[in-house]
């Protein structure tokens, strides 16, 4: 299990540990085996899965701090690098945008209702995903 994770962004690699109790802290705590044999883009959804089953199954709703949103930050612009993700899109605006609509399921999500934790979650990442293909990207910064 780790309990700190490496991203690269625009200041360079750096460690960070998550707020306690975040969704993003069930995330890092199972990044090892979330990582392991995807590339970015099989990481990136699959983190954004967790983060949204986490949110509306836990107790509280997601408030990320700066490392959580960092940790997104990161892999889209590892995608963007790498050219799996378009680049006309600041990769910290997609991880403020993607929060900010996880921060909502709390508004809308009954836990009873037509969608499950999973649902939404792969819902949510193919959301952001479709978002982040060059096919899909013609917003210039």
């Amino acid at each position: 299990m780790c309990t700190a994770v490496a991203v690269s962004g625009r200041l360079g690699p750096r460690l960070f540990e998550p707020q306690k109790g975040s969704a993003v802290a069930v995330v890092v705590s199972r990044f090892d085996s979330i990582v392991a044999g995807t590339g970015v883009e099989g990481r990136l959804r699959a983190a954004a899965v967790e983060v949204v089953v986490a949110a509306v199954a836990g107790p509280v709703a997601v408030f990320p701090g700066r490392s959580e949103r960092e940790l997104f930050h990161g892999l889209i612009e590892q995608g963007q690098r790498s050219g799996v993700f378009a680049d006309q899109v600041a990769g910290d605006v997609v991880a403020d945008f993607f929060f900010g609509s996880v921060r909502s399921l709390r508004t809308w999500f009954q836990p009873r209702g037509e969608w499950t934790p999973a649902a939404a979650g792969e819902y949510y990442a193919r959301l952001l995903l479709d978002g982040l293909r060059p096919a899909a990207s013609s917003i210039a910064r």
